[in-house]
């Protein structure tokens, strides 16, 4: 978190076998994951800012090799498309950068994302993820932006290769 307040762009990746606990460590259930204790600090210093620092929130999820966006309101099957930009990085043009001034809006918006991500039960787990998901948090401050990325991603090790 510190070194995106500078403007250095940052990245977390959760990987491992299903049932290992990545989802739980990104989101967590009955304690904070990753994600809500990552946005408690930010908001934290958000609110001795005096306004300047702002954050937008992004969250989609690859499934089927599609890109969907989990923060729109409107149900759509639509695959965005994404883009390697020379000065920007990876783009996904039309995602949704939802502005968040508070924990509390952040969190609702995570939570409706959350809750549209799409899983099924498996042997292993009740209620496993069945795609990747990416909670972007845009952080922008008088001096630098940055991204962090989040990334749970599915294991894709216990499906047979396409032949």
């Amino acid at each position: 978190l510190d070194e995106a307040l500078k403007g250095i762009n940052q990245c977390l990746f959760a990987y491992g076998q299903t049932g290992s606990g990545k989802s739980y460590t990104m989101t967590g259930y009955s304690d904070a994951g990753v994600i809500p204790r990552l946005t408690t600090d930010l908001f934290k210093r958000v609110a001795t800012s005096n306004g300047e620092i702002r954050v937008w929130i992004s969250y989609m999820e690859i499934y089927n090799e599609k890109i969907r966006d989990l923060l729109k309101t409107t149900e759509s099957d639509e695959n965005l498309s994404i883009f390697e930009h020379d000065k920007l990085g990876v783009v996904v043009p039309d995602a949704t950068m939802a502005p968040a001034a508070t924990v509390k809006e952040a969190r609702q918006l995570m939570a409706y994302g959350l809750s549209r991500r799409v899983s099924a039960a498996t042997q292993m787990n009740e209620t496993s993820s069945r795609s990747h998901a990416i909670c972007t948090l845009h952080v922008q401050t008088k001096a630098a932006m940055a991204r962090i990325n989040l990334i749970d991603l599915r294991d894709l090790s216990e499906y047979p290769n396409p032949k």
